[in-house]
């Protein structure tokens, strides 16, 4: 069961920060534990679509606008190479070398915005451009 909290300031109610569930679906997956009960948490900010969205959209305009790439996926796919998100092993003599996800259950937040800062300049080159560009102009990504 995933149920999406949000940390709460003190108030004059709760005079302590306290996780209370963030919506109407979450408070009702949240009613059905137990009291008295020890649950295993795991905190994991979820991941902001529309960052993701934005990345998608420039992996879509280097598509466009050059003749490297014949998809989205394909960008995507370099710029993982480029940026080192990437996992390795071995199998006999030969390093073989696969690009790790970025699915949104897989990376959070936080390592999305890390990879997102890494792919910039790359993706500056690839279109001419500036990532000071890139970033001014990000409303358009969307």
């Amino acid at each position: 069961m995933i149920i999406h909290m949000i940390k709460r300031k003190p108030d004059y109610m709760f005079p302590k920060p306290t996780l209370v569930p963030y919506s109407e679906n979450d408070s009702e997956q949240y009613s059905k534990l137990k009291y008295n009960t020890v649950y295993r948490v795991n905190i994991k900010q979820p991941r902001n679509y529309k960052h993701h969205s934005k990345y998608f959209a420039l992996c879509r305009m280097i598509c466009d606008n050059t003749e490297y790439f014949t998809s989205e996926k394909q960008v995507s796919e370099y710029l993982k190479l480029k940026t080192g998100h990437i996992e390795s092993f071995v199998i006999g003599n030969e390093t073989i070398i696969i690009p790790k996800s970025i699915n949104f259950d897989t990376l959070a937040q936080d390592e999305f915005e890390k990879y997102y800062d890494a792919c910039l300049p790359i993706i500056a080159e690839l279109l001419g451009c500036t990532v000071h560009e890139i970033q001014e102009n990000e409303i358009f990504y969307l």
